[in-house]
């Protein structure tokens, strides 16, 4: 291939990678808590949080990195330190008064076949996958008495293909993703604090 030529096809595949994008849409099936924070709460009281969790692709479990838990565990933490309702968010320090112990369950779905025909034509032809995160959180307290338990369920589609980096700024998977976790534990503790949990 002459040199022009192959700084031609370069420039195209340059181009393309520029162009690609990835973009996520949530199911809707979460109701969002507004208003948020919700009221202060009458007596605070400090909580420590044990996160943990599990990965399923395709209806095969997988391994779960420990810098995914950790992710996981940070976007739990905001959720609890700006709901306003504790005096303290503890994670290293078991010394609290009430205990939550949080399981994510991430399952996601994909044809391994069409990302790869989608990788292959340079995503000229799209690829879709989805994404479904369950949250169950047992709350307990400082004695180890359960107090009861929360399960909370939200998807997301998400898309691979090209100039969908138009939508990318408000859709990236990264901020849906975390826009996610973050609305499950506000409904969490929404649910929990109706019930007298947390005082």
């Amino acid at each position: 291939m002459k040199p022009r030529k192959l700084s031609r096809v370069i420039a195209l595949l340059l181009f393309l990678c520029v162009l690609s994008g990835c973009a996520a849409f949530r199911d809707g099936k979460l109701q969002r808590v507004t208003p948020w924070p919700p009221e202060p709460a009458p007596a605070k009281k400090t909580i420590h949080l044990l996160v943990t969790g599990k990965a399923v692709v395709n209806g095969e479990e997988k391994p779960v990195q420990q810098g995914t838990i950790k992710a996981w565990e940070a976007e739990t933490a905001k959720a609890y330190m700006e709901s306003g309702i504790f005096s303290e968010v503890k994670i290293l320090s078991s010394d609290a008064d009430v205990h939550a112990e949080v399981s994510y369950l991430d399952k996601g779905e994909g044809s391994q076949v069409w990302a790869f025909i989608s990788g292959f034509t340079m995503l000229m032809l799209p690829f879709r996958g989805t994404e479904e995160f369950t949250v169950t959180t047992t709350f307990k307290d400082r004695k180890g008495k359960v107090l009861g338990s929360v399960e909370k369920t939200e998807g997301a589609s998400f898309w691979f293909q090209l100039l969908l980096v138009l939508a990318m700024p408000t859709n990236s998977v990264g901020s849906v993703f975390e826009e996610i976790l973050l609305d499950l534990n506000r409904s969490t503790l929404k649910d929990a604090r109706a019930k007298g949990w947390l005082y």
